[in-house]
């Protein structure tokens, strides 16, 4: 089986959240560009993330 690219993933990902009609942000698109460079990777991304949201929801409220 074939291994995918780390750009295959992101667009798959992007996809399968399009179908939820969820568009990605763009603070994930720059994130998954970063990762895409390897400036960070996947657990950072995780991170950042958590914290975004997370600070986005305190920020809604």
């Amino acid at each position: 089986m074939e291994e995918l690219t780390k750009e295959e993933i992101w667009e798959l990902a992007e996809s399968l959240n399009k179908i939820d009609g969820l568009p990605p942000s763009e603070y994930l698109k720059n994130l998954i560009i970063e990762e895409e460079n390897d400036k960070i990777n996947t657990q950072e991304i995780i991170k950042k993330l958590k914290e975004y949201y997370k600070n986005e929801e305190k920020n809604n409220r």
